[in-house]
């Protein structure tokens, strides 16, 4: 099922049935990947607060898919807005010198 869920387009976890939505092992990586792929995970790991920090450093948009009570996390929060001129320099593999802001 790993396999067949790794060569699907998009979000890999919309096809992926309900065991592989909630393997923590398994989406911990594809979150840091695909953080939006949180709208796909079962909802007792949309209430894990490390695997909802996972898919919000990458992606803040997927704080939108997490628990009520992780929405309101503080430190979740921060994490879904972090600098964003970072996280494009990351995108890009680029380093964001501050010394000319």
């Amino acid at each position: 099922a790993r396999t067949t869920a790794r060569r699907l387009g998009g979000t890999p976890l919309e096809h992926a049935g309900p065991e592989l939505q909630a393997d923590r092992d398994y989406l911990l990586p594809v979150l840091a990947q695909r953080g939006r792929g949180l709208a796909h995970v079962s909802a007792e790991l949309q209430a894990d607060r490390h695997v909802v920090l996972t898919a919000v450093c990458h992606d803040g948009l997927a704080l939108q898919f997490g628990a009520e009570a992780l929405r309101a996390d503080k430190e979740v929060v921060v994490a879904a807005v972090a600098d964003p001129v970072e996280a494009v320099a990351t995108r890009l593999g680029t380093t964001h010198d501050r010394s000319i802001e």
